[in-house]
């Protein structure tokens, strides 16, 4: 699938609790040390077309044109961003090699690789992996997860320039740790729209273009006002967002909480996974699911996005987390 493959020490940088060593210089990663978890190496010439390979599936923004498409072949997986980069996963999913078209910008490749490729990647090494932003609060550890665009990483930002630590932007890793999940630091950034980030730049945040075909902006954590957490934090809650019709002229706020069963299914629909064809990998999923969902309590939130009501909704999340029970309920019925 492709030939030449790099080799040779990089840099090792810290990601995920992870030691990434990488070939490639990346801006958004602070320096980490150790044997490297996950490597990552950057090709010169796009993969192969040739090899047989069996297509898996694919993501599209527009109808018929395709935003990822992923297929698995002998060497491992391959993941086409088109006019953009190609990616290829080792089966193990603890190498990464990657190509940047021309008509691609640096920030964006960088994008693609953190944001999109290594989530998927860990998945094959039997890591959980959430599509959540996450922020420390005196309960712990609380996540926002939902669709794009439905206000996860503005709600964590707020948060976290309030003083409560930023766990992460958008790929939530969870550890199982004596019964309960851990949710563990990804990266210092958050990607906002250009909207959202007004507030930032005063409090010395730097602010940087994501993606050359998009207009979402970069926030670098860290280097102002908003900390970053230093460690894994015990998950409390989770909320899934959801808004409301008429968003900005409601200005209601309410919090529902969902059954391990509603719970499961939001899960499955929110998870990084590379590939489900087997029925071994399958199988750890779905237990890994269904074991957060029995114990981790799961709210669907339904708020405003109404930038002056934000304040509001954010003392409404803090109020309710600080109140949340432990999980008691189980997703599947007895057997007794």
């Amino acid at each position: 699938m492709c030939t030449g493959i790099p080799g040779g020490r990089g840099v090792t940088y810290k990601l995920f609790g992870l030691a990434f060593e990488s070939s490639y210089r990346f801006q958004s990663l602070p320096v980490g040390s150790g044997t490297p978890d996950i490597s990552f190496f950057e090709l010169q010439a796009p993969l192969d077309p040739r090899e047989d390979s069996e297509q898996l599936h694919s993501w599209q923004i527009d109808p018929g044109v395709d935003w990822l498409a992923v297929s698995r072949a002998r060497t491992g997986y391959c993941l086409r961003f088109p006019r953009l980069a190609d990616f290829l996963v080792t089966q193990a999913g603890n190498k990464v090699y990657g190509f940047c078209a021309e008509t691609a910008s640096r920030a964006t490749f960088e994008h693609l690789v953190l944001d999109q490729v290594l989530p998927r990647a860990l998945s094959l090494s039997g890591h959980c992996i959430l599509h959540c932003s996450s922020v420390v609060t005196p309960r712990g550890a609380i996540a926002f997860a939902g669709k794009s665009g439905q206000g996860k990483s503005i709600l964590a930002s707020s948060l976290a320039l309030a003083g409560y630590p930023l766990v992460t932007d958008d790929c939530l890793l969870l550890q199982s740790v004596g019964g309960h999940f851990m949710g563990v630091p990804s990266y210092p950034s958050v990607r906002l729209w250009p909207e959202d980030t007004l507030d930032f730049p005063r409090h010395g945040i730097e602010v940087t273009r994501v993606a050359h075909y998009s207009s979402k902006q970069r926030l670098r954590i860290g280097r102002g006002a908003i900390s970053f957490a230093e460690g894994p934090a015990q998950l409390g809650v989770i909320y899934m967002l959801s808004t409301q019709p008429g968003a900005e002229r409601d200005e209601r706020i309410s919090i529902e909480r969902l059954s391990p069963h509603e719970a499961f299914i939001e899960l499955v629909q929110g998870s990084f996974q590379l590939d489900l064809s087997g029925a071994e990998s399958l199988r750890t999923h779905t237990t890994e699911l269904c074991a957060v969902a029995n114990t981790v309590p799961m709210f669907r939130l339904c708020y405003p996005r109404n930038r002056v009501l934000l304040p509001e909704v954010m003392r409404a999340v803090l109020r309710h987390a600080n109140s949340v029970p432990p999980q008691v309920d189980s997703v599947w019925p007895s057997r007794n």
